[in-house]
């Protein structure tokens, strides 16, 4: 099988497999192998998705899915290339301390590169210009050109424009924001390429929604609202519109160590939390798509895997060294209110269990009773003879 694999930086991997019967995991470790993110800890941040072949959602290839299963977006290296990508999973906290090589810096800042392009991530006028400063010395170092239109050149290869989410409404154009990049960029002279990455993914951080995969959701209570999971836990978020580059104000947050259980039933998403030093919460949320069932399923497994690698993380700190040793020494169930109908047949039951017990008990009594008054009757008979 062949399998072509977008980068973040619109490189085309190609990878050749010799059996339809390999599951996820080699192609992954194909496609992580070429891409030189080679440490292991790592890893678990990136992933490799393509588009639901019915609603277009975006789904995770797992390491124990068959790659048979994914033959439709197999292509020959000379045919149309396939919408498979090795994207960013989770977004860790501190990013320019968690990926070790440059190889890895490079990947996750394209990554982040693309979500402000793409208007998916955003930020206010200056962070992002000091953003692409940031971008152009790492890729150009100390070049600064005193021809205006030959640098303007080697920054738009680079992709550095201005979002339409921050010049809409004001007079900003795209020279005079190209101006303000390189102001920034004149004031980084002598920082390598390294540093000038390490400076994009501290500051990129700082961003609002910075970690946040945000869906679009509702309940009974609102016909529209965002759920959004980071590291930090499931945020309900209520603003009718999502200003990225602002934090939202109306926001409920729960920890993962708050979330109690995860469950589907038909396309309805069922989420208990137990938040420490509150009451429990139970929150029924419907997708909204055509194939509600298919988006609320990927919604419970991504559920699981964010809770699998940030539960054990609280406020920065590890909690009995983590909360899967603790669950060793306990376990918690809450309990479900018993509807009327259940609470009545219990209630039935219970009686009928008494009554049978005390007919029982009054069986037996009386053969106790009969047996002694008949050995009691043969003692007299005897007695009189």
């Amino acid at each position: 099988m062949e399998f072509a694999v977008i980068l973040p930086s619109e490189e085309l991997l190609k990878i050749r497999l010799n059996s339809k019967e390999l599951k996820g995991k080699f192609l992954l470790a194909r496609v992580f192998s070429q891409a030189q993110i080679n440490d292991d800890a790592c890893k678990e941040y990136f992933g490799l998705r393509y588009p639901d072949k019915d609603d277009a959602g975006m789904n995770w290839i797992c390491p124990d899915d068959i790659l048979k299963s994914f033959s439709y977006l197999s292509t020959g290296f000379n045919g149309v290339p396939s919408n498979m990508q090795l994207a960013v999973r989770f977004f860790p906290k501190d990013p320019d301390l968690v990926f070790p090589t440059n190889e890895i810096r490079l990947i996750f800042r394209q990554h982040m590169k693309n979500l402000l392009m793409n208007e998916d991530l955003g930020c206010n006028l200056k962070t992002h210009a000091m953003l692409d400063s940031f971008l152009v010395q790492a890729e150009l170092g100390d070049l600064v050109y005193q021809n205006k239109e030959k640098y303007t050149k080697y920054i738009a290869d680079l992709e550095v424009h201005v979002p339409s989410v921050i010049s809409s409404g004001t007079t900003l154009t795209e020279n005079k924001y190209h101006v303000l990049v390189k102001q920034y960029h004149e004031k980084l002279r002598g920082i390598r390429s390294a540093q000038a990455d390490i400076m994009y993914l501290s500051l990129v951080q700082k961003i609002p929604l910075y970690g946040y995969n945000i869906y679009s959701v509702s309940d009974k209570s609102s016909a529209s609202f965002f759920l959004a999971f980071s590291q930090k836990g499931i945020a309900f978020i209520y603003d009718t519109f999502i200003k990225k580059y602002a934090p939202p104000h109306h926001m409920e947050v729960y920890s993962w160590s708050d979330l109690v259980y995860n469950e589907l039933e038909r396309n309805t998403l069922k989420l208990g939390f137990f938040p420490q030093g509150g009451e429990f919460i139970e929150r029924k949320i419907k997708i909204k798509s055509q194939y509600s069932q298919k988006g609320a399923y990927r919604l419970q497994l991504e559920i699981k895997k964010f809770k699998e690698i940030f539960l054990d993380i609280v406020d920065g700190e590890n909690v009995f060294d983590s909360r899967k040793k603790a669950r060793r020494f306990y376990t918690t169930r809450i309990p479900r209110k018993d509807k009327s109908i259940s609470k009545k047949f219990n209630s039935f039951r219970s009686s009928l269990r008494t009554s049978l017990r005390g007919t029982k008990q009054r069986h037996q009594s009386n053969k106790e009773n009969y047996a002694y008054s008949e050995e009691r009757e043969i003692r007299r008979v005897q007695s009189e003879s």
